[in-house]
């Protein structure tokens, strides 16, 4: 089988084939049997078999679920059947990883690679890893995570001679493509933002650095980040624990953050919201709080670091928010020349 057609194929969200339904057993097959079907004229079929389906105002059943989501993204509507596929996993479960399967690729054409290799990786453990698709998903795998590696190089080259601006964009765009080590991204992004005195950026990725798993540099990222509370005048950490703030103390940092943006003082704004994130923006409303970085950074031209926290507040559920994050997304891609 030629590479052109195993790619076209995986551009294809999967329909449970004759050989899925084998490998499953007869009580999940039962459950299963009427949801997912071949493509084709899904329409046809169902004429040809009497069971042409009309109207009705109750509940979709999951095969209708299933087939609007699929349908969307035959149309390229690629977040709308992203929705539409996880509201059928949270309703219906995941199939033996064939609705995840499809959530990867949908992530696949928004040029989310790295959240694609993490749900092309979960389907395999989820069931697909038996499936006849195993093959060709672990080739994507392996597609995605080789492209950031050039990026990754030049990334480290800009760094040796100390051009941290270029340095930090390579590394972005590693991090986007995908990487199998996502900290060691996210950790070279921090210490770029660090040299460039950047402390606010500096800090939010070495804190993602340290909750991807940072390895043998945990205890400098620890430091670094207790380096750049103090360059942006947090309060120290107690016991290891960040300082409580009380809920007049959020409400003044989110107001006072608020206002200097509507000044034009993005700089000022975005160490506010770094530091109302850092307190209690990853236990409370993360995806409002990533929104709020997102646009500072936006508002300064940093559209590379901006494009990553848009798309962490969608990841993090930015409520009121999603149509707008998604522009902005879309609006970042398109500045950074990213397909």
């Amino acid at each position: 089988m030629g590479q052109q057609k195993v790619l076209s194929r995986l551009q294809q969200p999967v329909a449970q084939t004759t050989a899925h339904r084998k490998s499953t057993s007869s009580s999940q097959q039962s459950a299963e049997q009427g949801i997912f079907q071949k493509l084709g004229n899904r329409r046809r079929q169902r004429q040809l078999k009497g069971q042409e389906e009309t109207e009705t105002s109750e509940a979709p059943t999951p095969r209708q679920m299933f087939e609007a989501a699929h349908d969307l993204y035959q149309g390229g509507e690629y977040q709308q059947a992203l929705d539409a596929f996880n509201a059928f996993v949270a309703a219906h479960g995941n199939h033996n990883g064939i609705a995840t399967y499809n959530i990867a690729q949908c992530y696949y054409n928004l040029g989310r690679r790295d959240l694609a290799i993490e749900q092309f990786q979960k389907c395999l453990a989820e069931g697909m890893a038996a499936s006849e698709y195993a093959e060709e998903i672990k080739k994507k795998i392996a597609d995605m995570e080789s492209e950031q590696k050039p990026n990754f190089e030049r990334g480290q080259q800009a760094f040796q001679k100390k051009d941290y601006k270029t340095a930090l964009r390579y590394y972005m765009r590693a991090l986007e493509a995908g990487m199998a080590r996502r900290s060691a991204a996210l950790f070279n992004i921090a210490q770029c933002n660090r040299l460039l005195k950047r402390y606010d950026n500096a800090l939010l990725f070495y804190q993602e650095a340290l909750d991807a798993g940072i390895g043998e540099y945990e205890t400098e990222v620890m430091g670094r980040i207790e380096e750049m509370r103090v360059h942006l005048g947090m309060k120290p950490e107690i016991s290891g624990e960040v300082t409580p703030l009380s809920q007049d103390d959020i409400s003044h940092l989110f107001y006072k953050g608020d206002a200097e943006m509507k000044l034009g003082h993005y700089e000022k704004a975005l160490a506010l919201f770094t530091e109302l994130h850092d307190r209690v923006g990853k236990s409370k409303k993360p995806g409002v709080s990533y929104f709020n970085m997102a646009q500072c950074n936006r508002l300064l031209s940093r559209f590379a670091v901006a494009l990553y926290l848009y798309e962490q507040a969608i990841k993090s559920n930015v409520g009121e928010y999603e149509r707008e994050t998604q522009d902005r997304i879309f609006e970042m891609r398109k500045r950074l020349g990213v397909a």
